[in-house]
């Protein structure tokens, strides 16, 4: 009788140490999971903000160039 008790708590010992290891391992594979997933949206979210600014680099700079040329087209017609 005390071997069949002794069997059962040693079983229950190891389910309950074999649930912290598999806990624990889920925990972290989720862990791991979430960065790497927040790493990437991150990543997409910055390049994204990157092409914007560069956009809006380029049509700053067209703006520019027009009221220059504007400006400058004019500068020569008042002189005329």
């Amino acid at each position: 009788m005390k071997s069949i008790i002794q069997t059962i708590i040693f079983a229950c010992v190891l389910q309950i140490l074999a649930g912290g290891v598999f806990t624990t391992y889920m925990l972290d594979r989720a862990s791991v999971l979430s960065r790497d997933y927040t790493d990437n949206a991150l990543r997409l979210q910055y390049n994204q903000l990157q092409v914007q600014f560069s956009d809006e680099r380029s049509s700053m700079k067209e703006y520019v160039e027009k009221i220059v040329a504007l400006r400058i087209n004019q500068s020569q017609g008042a002189k005329q």
